[in-house]
């Protein structure tokens, strides 16, 4: 007698499991699709942070260059020897500095400008898959050193 009543109940329940398998699938989906999403952030900021890496030491080495070539006994006007415009300079090691920004940064460029001891170097890059372009800017000021 309480056969037939558990029978019913029991055909209303037919499909459940199912249906919560989907569920359970659907949300599982969406876990995965926000994973994937992240790991795609995650890559971009890391490209990003090893190209501003990269021009941060790229303008660091040119500074130094500086410091070496000004030397105890220079003048300022060995400085003057370093302005980069437009990618272009007549010094030999500013010019392999400059190959060495294209090369290593992707659409890298580079700019120096010289005012008396004020020195500004500007490396500028942009990524293939980015509209504007990022800078990595380095202001200092260069004395010949005293003995």
């Amino acid at each position: 007698m309480n056969n037939g009543k558990n029978r019913g109940y029991i055909a209303k329940q037919q499909g459940v499991v199912l249906l919560e398998a989907l569920i359970s699938i659907l949300i599982l989906s969406f876990g995965i699709l926000a994973l994937v999403g992240l790991q795609t952030v995650l890559l971009k900021q890391t490209t990003q942070s090893k190209y501003r890496s990269e021009a941060a030491y790229l303008a660091n080495q040119l500074e130094g260059q500086m410091w070496a070539d000004l030397g105890t006994n220079a003048t300022i006007a060995v400085l003057n020897n370093y302005a980069i415009t437009d990618n272009s300079c007549t010094n030999t090691k500013c010019a392999a500095w400059v190959a060495a920004v294209a090369s290593q940064l992707p659409n890298g460029s580079s700019n120096v400008t010289i005012n008396g001891t004020d020195v500004t170097i500007i490396v500028t890059w942009r990524a293939p898959d980015e509209t504007t372009a990022n800078q990595q800017v380095v202001n200092t000021t260069i004395t010949p050193s005293e003995m």
